[in-house]
């Protein structure tokens, strides 16, 4: 739309006329439900998860949550809420009715997807590429929990069980521009409600992008800094330590995974850039670099420690020594901590730990292994 008129109308007919009315709290918004009144002034009002808000991650039941920090995406599929836009298709025998139910951002705005036929469902062109597809789904009514759907591309296709709670489902293969969902065959489905489609390149799904656009949408790669911060990092010695978790083991790129200090002065832990899985972990000072490359991993889990003191410096990789360095940077200057990844390489980053003394090598040994 371009245009909102409000305006005073006969009583027959769609024609204005003279009159008058009070007008408090008018909000325009995007999406298919509205939300709470925001209050604005002579610039956009706006709320919700925001650029530089930070999200959490609550999976594998934690009670306590970790910072989710994700490389940058694009969201590839059109309209991702609205089913019954022009940039979705809807077989023979398909019924979508829009906000039907409360979806997992807590408003009215999912859809209820009916269908008497395991050949009737919907589809979306776009999605081109090996991508990750996901869908938050639930079923319909009581008598579909437990019937499934299938999510599907051109070359990938995946069963999944309905359950009374929202569930992200997601699939990985070759789209050739499709994005399809469908019930299983022969289960019985009538019903289910769904939300939040998305498709983006990569080998896993990352936490969703809201798109109520005809075109993508992309989200840039999160980071995190915590500056001012001297007193709580050792100025003459120290422990850095890093859990990390890489996904795609054959995945290439190089960045600074952890690092306290700055250039030139800092201490390290980097992706290399040349290798599949090496990772280097370094000291950095005005007289140049002490690193050491791990050998190749083949364990997806890595843990990583660097002990700092004048004389008594230790690099550690899962429980065994790497090396000790003779030189290390000059940690008076170190005032704060950064931690992230980039879009081309797929790290998780599980847990980081700073100790403001150097810790004893059995001490190293026990926190790596």
């Amino acid at each position: 739309i371009s245009t909102v008129n409000l305006y005073v109308m006969a009583t027959s007919g769609a024609t204005t006329t003279a009159g008058s009315f009070y007008l408090q709290d008018a909000q325009l918004e995007v999406g298919l439900a509205a939300t709470e009144y925001i209050e604005s002034g002579a610039t956009k009002g706006t709320a919700g998860i925001l650029e530089n808000t930070p999200r959490f991650d609550y999976s594998n039941g934690a009670s306590c949550p970790s910072l989710l920090l994700e490389p940058s995406r694009t969201q590839l599929v059109r309209q991702s809420e609205y089913f019954q836009s022009s940039h979705w298709t809807k077989d023979s025998n398909t019924t979508l009715t829009t906000n039907a139910a409360i979806s997992p951002d807590g408003s009215q705005n999912a859809t209820r997807f009916e269908s008497s036929s395991a050949v009737s469902g919907m589809f979306s062109y776009g999605v081109v590429g090996n991508k990750t597809i996901s869908i938050y789904i639930k079923a319909g009514d009581t008598g579909n929990i437990g019937k499934s759907m299938r999510l599907y591309t051109t070359e990938a296709a995946g069963d999944f069980v309905l359950t009374n709670d929202w569930q992200r489902i997601s699939l990985t293969g070759n789209a050739s521009n499709l994005f399809a969902l469908y019930p299983s065959a022969a289960n019985g489905f009538t019903s289910a409600f769904i939300w939040g489609a998305q498709g983006e390149a990569a080998s896993y799904p990352t936490s969703y992008i809201p798109n109520n656009s005809g075109g993508t949408i992309t989200r840039a790669a999160d980071s995190c800094s915590k500056t001012g911060i001297s007193n709580l990092i050792g100025q003459t010695e120290g422990t850095l330590f890093v859990e990390i978790l890489l996904p795609n083991p054959n995945s290439t790129g190089g960045q600074t995974i952890v690092q306290i200090g700055s250039s030139p002065e800092r201490i390290y832990f980097a992706k290399d850039s040349s290798s599949q899985n090496i990772f280097q972990i370094a000291t950095q000072s005005s007289a140049g670099y002490n690193y050491l490359n791990t050998a190749n991993q083949v364990s997806a889990v890595i843990k990583l420690a660097i002990a700092y003191k004048s004389g008594q410096n230790a690099f550690y990789l899962n429980g065994s020594l790497l090396g000790t360095p003779s030189a290390a940077a000059n940690p008076s200057s170190f005032s704060h901590i950064f931690f992230g990844t980039n879009a081309n390489t797929d790290i998780k980053i599980n847990q980081v730990l700073l100790f403001k003394e150097r810790l004893t090598n059995a001490e190293l040994a026990a926190l790596t292994n």
